[in-house]
C-alpha cells in the first residue's frame, strides 16, 4: 500500500502540474476545445471499448492461467483499430455536414480521435493489467512515465508551435504512444507463456467460437448502454454549453470542475490499483455464491474513503484554485465544489456497478445511468439559461445523486448490500473535521501571503486527510491477500 500511495502521490503531483500548465498556456477558449475533443474520444471509448475492457478484466486471469491471453488480445487490438476507423468516419461526416465546430483540420481530428482510441487504449490496457498480474511496481513506473512524457511533449509542442488545443492534445497522445509501446512489451513478457504453447502439435483455434462471442455480447451490451448513458450524464453538457454560452465559458467551468473530477479519478485509480486485483482475484477463486461478499468488502473499503476525499477537496477548494489554475481561471473556484459533490456520487455509482459485474448481471446498470442521463440533459437545459454555470453545477450534482439512488435500489434485490454505517459515519465526521481545520486556519490567518498561504493550508489539511484515510482503510489493508504481491 505504501508503494502505491507513493506512486499515486507522484501521479497526483503530475496531474496538478498538468492542470496548472494547461490553464496557464491555454486561454479558456482553447481549454474548451480540449474538453470537447476529450469528450468525443470518451464517448467512443466508453460506449464501444469500456464494455469489452470490463469483460477482459473479468476473464483475464483465467486466460492467463490457460496461456491463451495473447490470442484474445490480438482480437482486441484489431477491434480497437475498427473502432478508431469508425469514430473517424463519423467525425468526418459531422464536419462535412457542418454539425461540429472545433476549428481543427480533418487530419488533426483523425489523429487525435482515432489515435487516442487505438494507441491510447492499448497503452492503458497493457499497463493497467500489470496490476492484476501482481506487478504493481511496473504499473506505477510506466503510469508515471506516461504522464510525465505526455506533459513534457505537450509543453514542447505548445511552446514550439502555437498555444492551441491541437498541439497540447498531440503532445499528450504522443507521450502515451511512446511509453505505451514499452508498456505493451513489458505486459507480454509478464504473461504466462510456456514453451510448449509454441511447439505443441495440437491444432490451435484461429477464431473465437460463436458461443464465446454470444457470452461476450450478453455481458457487454448492458454495460455499453449504461456507460453510454453515463457519458451523456457527465460529458454531454459540454456540447450544450458550447451552443448556449460559448467555448470560453465552457473552459472556465471545465477548469474548476476538472480539478475535482481529476482528483477523484486519481483517488479511484489508487484504490482500484490496490483493491481491484484483490476483488477480481476473489471472483476467480471463489464460488458464485460468495461473489456478493467480495463486492461488499470492496465497497466498504472504497465508499467511505471516497466520501472523505470529497470533503477534503471542498475544504481546500479556494486553495486548489489558486495553486492549480492560471490567472484567467481564478473565478472557477466554486465549480471545484460542485465537481467534488457530483463526482463523489458518480464514482459511487461505479462502485455499485462492480457489484453487477460480480454477479454477471450487467443489466442492473441500465436504469441508474438512464435516470442520470435524462436528469442531466433536462436540468442543464433548464437551469443554465437562468443560473448560468452555477445551474450547470447544480444540474450535474442532482443527476449524480439520482443515479446513485437508482443504483442502490436496483442492486438491493440482487446483491447483498450491507454497507458499514459505522465506516460512513466515521468518514463524514472526519470530513467535517477537515472543513473545520481549513476554516480555522483561514480565519486565524496563521499563514500569511499569497501562494505560500494557499500551499500552507493545503499541506496542513492534506496531512490530516492522509492520516484519516489510513485510519479508515487500515483494517482492509491488513487483510490484503499476500498472493497479490510480487
Amino acid at each position: 500500500m505504501i508503494l502505491i500511495a507513493l506512486g499515486r502521490f507522484i501521479q497526483y503531483a503530475l496531474l496538478l502540474i498538468t492542470l496548472r500548465v494547461s490553464s496557464t498556456l491555454l486561454v479558456p477558449t482553447e481549454l474548451g476545445k480540449v474538453s470537447l475533443i476529450v469528450s468525443t474520444v470518451g464517448f467512443f471509448a466508453l460506449f464501444l471499448i469500456n464494455p469489452i475492457g470490463m469483460f477482459i478484466n473479468r476473464r483475464f486471469l483465467n486466460w492467463d492461467n490457460r496461456h491463451t491471453a495473447k490470442k484474445y488480445f490480438r482480437y482486441f487490438w484489431f477491434y480497437l483499430a475498427v473502432v478508431g476507423l469508425l469514430a473517424n468516419g463519423l467525425v468526418f461526416i459531422l464536419v462535412k455536414l457542418d454539425l461540429w465546430h472545433v476549428d481543427f483540420s480533418i487530419y488533426m481530428l483523425f489523429f487525435l480521435i482515432g489515435g487516442n482510441l487505438f494507441f491510447g487504449t492499448i497503452s492503458q490496457t497493457a499497463i493497467s493489467l500489470l496490476t492484476m498480474l501482481g506487478f504493481r511496481r511496473w504499473f506505477m513506473a510506466l503510469t508515471i512515465a506516461t504522464n510525465l512524457a505526455s506533459l513534457l511533449l505537450a509543453i514542447a509542442l505548445v511552446l514550439g508551435f502555437s498555444r492551441g488545443a491541437q498541439f497540447w492534445l498531440s503532445g499528450i497522445l504522443v507521450g502515451q504512444i511512446v511509453v505505451g509501446m514499452l508498456g505493451l512489451w513489458v505486459f507480454y513478457k509478464k504473461l504466462k507463456n510456456p514453451l510448449h504453447t509454441f511447439i505443441s502439435k495440437a491444432p490451435q483455434r484461429s477464431t473465437i467460437s460463436s458461443r464465446a462471442l454470444l457470452r461476450l455480447f450478453q455481458f457487454a451490451w448492458p454495460i455499453a448502454l449504461a456507460v453510454g448513458l453515463g457519458w451523456v450524464q457527465s460529458q454531454a453538457y459540454r456540447y450544450q454549453l458550447t451552443a448556449s454560452l460559448g467555448l470560453s465559458q465552457l473552459g472556465l467551468f471545465v477548469a474548476g470542475f476538472g480539478i475535482s473530477s481529476g482528483l477523484i479519478a486519481g483517488f479511484d485509480s489508487m484504490v482500484t490499483t490496490y483493491f481491484g486485483p484483490i476483488f477480481y482475484r476473489r471472483l476467480s477463486d471463489t464460488e458464485d455464491q460468495h461473489h456478493g461478499s467480495a463486492w461488499q468488502d470492496y465497497a466498504n473499503a472504497v465508499i467511505p474513503s471516497l466520501i472523505l476525499t470529497g470533503f477534503f477537496i471542498i475544504a481546500i477548494a479556494p486553495e486548489l484554485t489558486k495553486i492549480l489554475l492560471g490567472p484567467l481561471f481564478q473565478e472557477s473556484g466554486i465549480y471545484v465544489i460542485w465537481g467534488a459533490m457530483a463526482e463523489v456520487a458518480r464514482t459511487a455509482v461505479g462502485v455499485y456497478a462492480l457489484g453487477a459485474h460480480a454477479r454477471m448481471n450487467t443489466r442492473l446498470l441500465i436504469v441508474p445511468n438512464l435516470l442520470g442521463a435524462v436528469l442531466a440533459l433536462i436540468l442543464v437545459q433548464t437551469l443554465s439559461p437562468t443560473y448560468g454555470l452555477q445551474g450547470v453545477g447544480a444540474a450535474l450534482l442532482i443527476a449524480s445523486l439520482g443515479s446513485l439512488l437508482a443504483s442502490i435500489m436496483s442492486n438491493k434485490n440482487h446483491i447483498v448490500v450491507t454497507l458499514s454505517l459505522k465506516q460512513i459515519i466515521k468518514a463524514i465526521l472526519l470530513g467535517c473535521f477537515l472543513l473545520l481545520i481549513a476554516g480555522v486556519v483561514a480565519y486565524s490567518k496563521i499563514l500569511q501571503g499569497g501562494i505560500f498561504y494557499s500551499f500552507g493550508i493545503a499541506v496542513i489539511v492534506g496531512i490530516i486527510f492522509l492520516g484519516a484515510q489510513w485510519y479508515l482503510l487500515y483494517d482492509y489493508i491488513a487483510n490484503d491477500d499476500p498472493r497479490g504481491q510480487k
